[in-house]
């Protein structure tokens, strides 16, 4: 969800605890965009798509653990795969790993057929 992700990255770039600036970061988010950080979760929704998912991720994303991603393949019910990049920093698996990740399409789209 949205608040794991923003602690994610505040443990990583911040350098003092989260819980000093996430609730004015929450209520910041909350006035400029009108909506709550802990109303954005993702893997609420999964159980309601119902056409098939291919999850893609690299393993090396340091701004979303690919582990977010697992949770989203683990939750989501009816046609799925999960592909985790071995090279890549976010949202460069298929830069830098072209072959595989075109390979797992493939794979995807044959399995529907």
């Amino acid at each position: 969800n949205f608040e794991d992700q923003i602690k994610h990255k505040l443990k990583h770039e911040v350098p003092f605890p989260s819980w000093t600036v996430f609730p004015l970061g929450r209520t910041f988010i909350k006035l400029r965009d009108g909506y709550w950080t802990n109303e954005v979760s993702p893997i609420d929704y999964m159980k309601n798509i119902r056409k098939p998912v291919l999850f893609i991720h690299s393993e090396n994303d340091s701004f979303i653990p690919a582990s977010m991603t697992a949770e989203l393949y683990a939750a989501k019910e009816g046609p799925k795969q999960l592909y985790i990049a071995k090279k890549g920093a976010h949202a460069q698996s298929y830069n830098e790993n072209p072959k595989e990740y075109e390979d797992q399409i493939d794979q995807f789209l044959k399995k529907l057929v």
